[in-house]
């Protein structure tokens, strides 16, 4: 009987450890373009919902914002996408597909979203695409199995090698954001604007090109010693190794000039005006453009575990809840366990005070283990 009781207990208490999951939280702007666009002459509707259609799962681990949709990367590697997913021009309806279109396959390792496409990194390091696809976006994919890193543009995206660190780039070249892709090997880090490109090296140097219209390429800061990188539609953000933030390109709305000053910051995120950081405690700082309250909206607290900007919706992943003291396994004493667990504990064993080891002890070898089980 105490054998069939052990179990149980240890069953408990394991499966509080691994309910560790995390949430998602998203703010901003819930729409596509306004109702009644004009776009060729004809009047355009966009179908949103990337705040409001928000899942309200648990589990996810990485997160991921476009310019009007959303995603999400859980633990098994699946994706899940929301947010706007087709057009509407005088009464004809047509799919995009960056949402109806996701994958439903598991064990992808990291997702992107661009403008009006999405790419996922599987864990054999192949990439996979949907969406539009603007230039052939989606039909020149590299069919290589050896990225480590992925990034999606507004009608571009990136794809960073495992092995060398060089990196490819396709889609729409227009000012030329793939041709102008540097051939050079050693880089860490990519991200892609509206546009533009920027890719970080091992020295900790950023090396942009494409569109500058607002300096995004020209004033990209010198030296070394940059840890991360983020792209916005004509901005650029960039992360030093004592966690401050240096930004450049398009001023919009402050977006720029408006940057937190201070240390410490540990992520950093570039929507189409608006820009966001992760503080060393978890809590989440906005600036820039604020119409659709991306900014104002931001949540307060801390604990937050990574951020995402999109076009003028923001997201914020939640950490998941502390684990169990370490003792609570019984693999040792039980007077590091929670008040819960003990209660549980307690009742299996139908007393009010702690049990002794020897109650758990059941081959009297002086420690508690899988042995007595």
């Amino acid at each position: 009987m105490r054998r069939f009781a052990l179990l149980i207990v240890v069953g408990l208490l394991m499966t509080r450890s691994a309910m560790a999951n995390g949430t998602i939280i998203s703010w901003g702007n819930d729409d596509g373009l306004p109702t009644g666009t004009t776009v060729g002459g004809g009047v355009y509707w966009d179908f949103g919902g990337q705040v409001s259609n928000t899942p309200t799962d648990t589990g996810f681990t990485a997160i991921a914002a476009g310019l009007y949709h959303s995603m999400a990367l859980t633990s098994d590697g699946s994706i899940k996408s929301w947010g706007y997913d087709k057009h509407e021009i005088d009464g004809d309806t047509w799919t995009s597909g960056q949402v109806s279109y996701t994958p439903t396959d598991t064990g992808f390792t990291a997702i992107a979203a661009g403008g009006y496409h999405s790419l996922a990194l599987t864990s054999e390091g192949s990439i996979v695409s949907w969406g539009e696809h603007w230039e052939t976006l989606l039909h020149t994919i590299p069919p290589w199995t050896a990225f480590q890193d992925i990034a999606a543009g507004y009608q571009h995206s990136m794809g960073l090698y495992e092995y060398g660190g060089w990196i490819e780039s396709w889609g729409k070249d227009y000012f030329p954001q793939v041709s102008d892709t540097p051939y050079d090997s050693g880089f860490t880090a990519i991200a892609a604007g509206q546009h533009h490109s920027l890719a970080l090296d091992g020295n900790g140097s950023i090396i942009s090109w494409g569109n500058d219209w607002q300096g995004q390429v020209s004033d990209t800061p010198t030296g070394n010693g940059f840890t991360a990188i983020a792209a916005g539609a004509y901005h650029s953000l960039a992360l030093t190794s004592d966690g401050s933030i240096v930004s450049w390109g398009e001023d919009y709305s402050g977006v720029v000039s408006d940057t937190p000053t201070g240390t410490g910051f540990q992520a950093i995120a570039g929507g189409w005006e608006h820009s966001m950081a992760l503080d060393s405690d978890g809590s989440i700082i906005s600036w820039g453009n604020d119409s659709k309250g991306q900014v104002s909206n931001t949540p307060t607290g801390n604990g937050f575990t990574a951020i995402a900007a999109g076009g003028f919706h923001s997201m914020a992943l939640t950490a998941p809840p502390p684990p169990p003291e370490a003792d609570c396994l019984l693999e040792g004493e039980v007077e590091g366990c929670g008040t819960e667990d003990l209660d549980a504990l307690y009742a299996v064993f139908n007393t009010s005070v702690p049990p002794t080891d020897a109650v758990f002890d059941l081959n009297s070898d002086n420690v508690v283990d899988a042995a007595d089980l």
